[in-house]
């Protein structure tokens, strides 16, 4: 049996997740005139949503990280998805350029918190010497956004 196949369930979500995490991250990028076009803003206006997203990361992803340690992983983890689809409903909604770069933050902050309790979770889910392979299977994901 390979050792592909004694990954759990739960480590492919965790990959599946990564996946759309990522993907969130840069598909803006590939849409930016359309989106500037239906707002009625500048190319330039646009490309804030990019910027948002990745201050939420870098600022508020450290954060929300340390602020989460003190609960359950698993309660976490399902809290940040449940945040990441709400960040991203109310944009894939809204026909307002504050609410669009307000929904980019509240998707962003779930970024770096999810990837680093993933991974420690990841590790948990087979045994020590499955571990580092289940963190590499989660960081697949993230790693389908930049193809070689």
């Amino acid at each position: 049996m390979s050792l592909k196949s004694k990954m759990p369930l739960q480590v492919w979500i965790l990959t599946l997740s990564a996946f759309a995490i990522g993907t969130a991250e840069f598909v803006i990028a590939g849409v930016l005139p359309q989106v500037a076009g239906s707002l009625g803003i500048t190319e330039g206006q646009a490309g804030n949503l990019i910027t948002t997203y990745a201050l939420a990361i870098v600022v508020g992803g450290p954060i929300l990280t340390l602020w989460l340690a003190r609960f359950e992983k698993r309660k976490a983890l399902l809290g940040l998805m449940a945040l990441f689809i709400a960040g991203n409903m109310i944009g894939a909604v809204t026909t307002h350029y504050t609410l669009l770069l307000i929904s980019r933050v509240i998707a962003g902050l779930t970024q770096g918190p999810f990837y680093g309790i993933g991974a420690v979770v990841a590790t948990k889910l087979v045994s020590d010497k499955l571990a580092g392979q289940a963190v590499g299977q989660m960081f697949t994901g993230l790693r389908h956004q930049f193809p070689c």
